[in-house]
């Protein structure tokens, strides 16, 4: 039997035809692991490719998109301590250009592009032929290690050709039953049809019959040259979603603006928890014209360019490399490690607040939102696992797991007396709690899309819960009762602390570029801020007196204006806050509405002065997208989350106070100053004391 840890290269595969065609390049075959936890839910392969010992694992089966994907590697990291290096390698949807000549069995390679990581995440609210899109940011780049291996491969290719085909042909030469399904496809088959041809999605003609096959409908292309690679290698950035792309439209203007090159649906849930080179056999053009009749080779062929990469490494350099699972997780026996001016020690106790750090376990997967109480007594998490949970903050012992959601948890809310918690979900319902006994109260349906927005009305009376490029529906909580449903708002959706006003994204679509806005709206009556947002808007907050309301933007600005404007247009009191060079992910007011704070994928957090509109602070440290920021309830601490540290920050001088690693996004202070934040890797929430926030100021 194989010992676990002598594997250092992790490679994970999203389907079976991607496993097949990774086992089909193994040099040598292991044993199953001597050991695996009972809590361990993938499948895995060993074996040798070249030097390098590989351990392969695949998605569960249906079960696809950016969240498996993070199962998948924080379980492989969790059995195999020391793998160094990671790949993602499978089949993607290529995008085609004047600048990329991509064909069907090519190979896209993820690098680094135009300031991106190699991955850039999107998002669709539906992804059919003409709807929208909303890109999302962009994820960490590859390991320099692999980097340097794609380069010096790269002018191997360019000198001596890839071969990648005649290496597929060997591995079939001695896999006869794979040939059939594994072998490249008659090249009469690999059609680029003009995006403006659209296959009927229940059609069951094939596309040579209903969409023609002729000048008209198909775009023109030179073959490739005899001294042309068959399968030719990309490098560039490749779009990730949870959803599969089938619109020609979105596909080429994304190509156009951002320079992607290839689509797919699990990267995103990699880059930043599995640091990894993506290698992608292309088997289609990410258009309506999908067939499966390509996916074999291009699975084929990427595991051979991630074969003829994995031999250009030398296995000391990736010994060299620290373990994936040591720069990601907190050190042995600690909650987290905390490096400050001064010392690197939590306290053990404090006198006013919670005793000790607490260890909130019990998700099994990946959390989404963490809110406290107003009465300060409870914390609730919505989670992936499809269930929320109630915590005692005093004694972290768990109150309540309340299950029912068919889908992933995206928010969570307590209303005002703490006495019920809303539950928006990826099943597109809202679910109403009872926070006493964890009785089901209500179960509220019409959303199309996916809720990821809830909140309570001050009074508690209504709740507003909000779907992304969908609509924001005002229910009753007393009944469940639909109140107002308002098209083409969005979420994020937030309520004034006054009670009188709900703010709420807006789409646009009477100009173009698409101009994302956001309303401000009561009952029946709205107004729109025509704010020159271009993209969407991510977060949006109301000040404390509920005078002033901010939104942040994919367009990198944060607006800040009056919510209740009294004159013409003219006159409303609006800034627009310019600074961060990449997307606001969230905005938050400081208690007394002095500073308003921003948290950008520029892995930065800005401070401005809500009167002048004035910079006062640039908050530098985090070697990752910034996805949230909170205010202390004193408004002296700022903290900020990140892919794999918390930071606290003095608002005062913008000092850095603490590096708290280990921990991550989503975070929120209690009403006495606790921050509770979420474990990186084991889905677990620490409880971080008041003391420990301010010890050394």
């Amino acid at each position: 039997m194989s010992d676990p840890k002598n594997y250092t290269i992790g490679w994970i595969c999203a389907i079976t035809s991607e496993y097949v065609a990774a086992q089909a390049f193994l040099d040598e075959v292991h044993e199953g692991p001597e050991y695996l936890p009972a809590h361990n839910k993938n499948d895995y392969t060993l074996g040798r490719v070249g030097k390098h010992n590989v351990v392969i694992s695949v998605l569960p089966l249906g079960l696809y998109g950016t969240s498996s994907a993070t199962r998948v590697a924080e379980d492989m990291l969790h059995n195999f301590p020391n793998v160094r290096i990671g790949l993602m390698v499978g089949i993607g949807g290529g995008a085609p250009s004047p600048n990329h000549d991509i064909r069907l069995g090519d190979v896209v390679v993820s690098i680094p592009f135009n300031g991106r990581g190699g991955v850039i995440q999107y998002d669709f609210g539906r992804t059919i032929q003409g709807q929208s899109f909303q890109l999302t940011g962009f994820l960490d780049q590859p390991p320099i290690i692999l980097l340097a291996a794609v380069n010096g491969l790269r002018a191997r290719y360019e000198s001596e050709g890839n071969r990648l085909e005649e290496k597929v042909n060997k591995v079939l030469e001695k896999k006869l039953r794979l040939q059939k399904k594994y072998k490249r496809p008659e090249q009469e088959s690999d059609r680029l049809y003009q995006n403006h041809i659209v296959h009927p999605e229940k059609s069951g003609s094939s596309c040579a019959i209903f969409c023609g096959n002729d000048s008209t409908s198909l775009m023109s292309r030179n073959p490739r040259a005899e001294d042309e690679d068959s399968s030719a290698v990309h490098y560039g950035l490749i779009a990730s979603s949870n959803q599969l792309i089938k619109d020609a439209s979105v596909r080429d203007r994304l190509a156009a603006e951002k320079g992607v090159l290839c689509f797919e649906m699990e990267a995103a849930g990699l880059m930043n928890n599995f640091p990894c080179l993506v290698i992608r056999g292309i088997c289609d053009y990410s258009d309506s014209h999908k067939s499966k009749e390509w996916q074999g080779f291009a699975a084929m062929v990427a595991a051979a360019y991630a074969k003829d990469l994995l031999c250009r490494i030398v296995p000391q350099k990736v010994q060299s490399e620290q373990s994936i699972s040591k720069i990601l997780r907190p050190r042995h026996g600690h909650v987290a490690e905390v490096k400050d001016r001064n010392t690197s020690r939590l306290p053990k106790s404090d006198e006013k607040c919670a005793t000790k750090l607490q260890i909130l376990q019990g998700h099994s997967d990946l959390v989404h939102s963490i809110v406290f109480s107003p009465n300060g007594r409870l914390v609730a998490s919505g989670s992936e696992d499809r269930t929320v949970r109630l915590w005692d903050i005093d004694t972290g012992s768990l109150q309540h797991t309340l299950k029912g959601h068919s889908k992933g948890v995206l928010s969570v809310a307590f209303s005002p007396n703490s006495g019920l918690i809303a539950s928006g979900s990826q099943d597109r319902t809202v679910r109403l709690w009872d926070t006493a006994t964890g009785a089901l109260q209500q179960i509220l349906e019409g959303h199309s899309f996916r809720v990821d927005s809830v909140a309570f009305s001050p009074d508690g009376r209504e709740l507003a819960s909000g779907a992304p490029a969908s609509s924001v529906r005002l229910w009753g909580t007393a009944t469940g009762a639909l109140h107002q449903t308002l098209k083409l708002h969005s979420s994020p959706v937030v309520f004034s602390p006054d009670g009188r006003l709900v703010a709420s994204g807006y789409l646009d679509y009477s100009v173009k570029p698409v101009t994302h806005n956001f309303r401000i709206w009561q009952r029946s009556s709205a107004h729109r801020f025509n704010s020159g947002h271009i993209g969407g808007v991510l977060s949006v907050a109301f000040s404390s007196d509920s005078q002033l309301v901010a939104s942040g933007c994919v367009d990198h600005t944060v607006l800040l204006c009056d919510s209740t404007p009294t004159g013409p247009s003219s006159t409303i009191y609006r800034r627009t806050l310019k600074g961060h060079s990449d997307s606001v992910l969230s905005v938050a007011f400081s208690p007394d509405s002095r500073l308003v704070a921003s948290a950008s994928r520029d892995h930065t957090i800005r401070l401005w002065d809500t009167s002048t509109g004035t910079l006062q602070h640039i908050l530098k440290g985090h070697s990752s997208i910034v996805l949230s920021v909170a205010f202390s309830p004193d408004g002296r601490v700022v903290a900020s989350g990140s892919y794999g540290s918390v930071r606290l920050w003095d608002t005062a001088t913008g000092a850095l106070n603490q590096t708290l690693k280990g921990l991550s996004s989503p975070l929120a202070f209690s009403p006495d100053g606790r921050l509770v934040t979420l474990s990186y890797l084991d889905h677990t929430l620490r409880v971080i004391p008041a003391r420990a926030i301010y010890w050394i100021q």
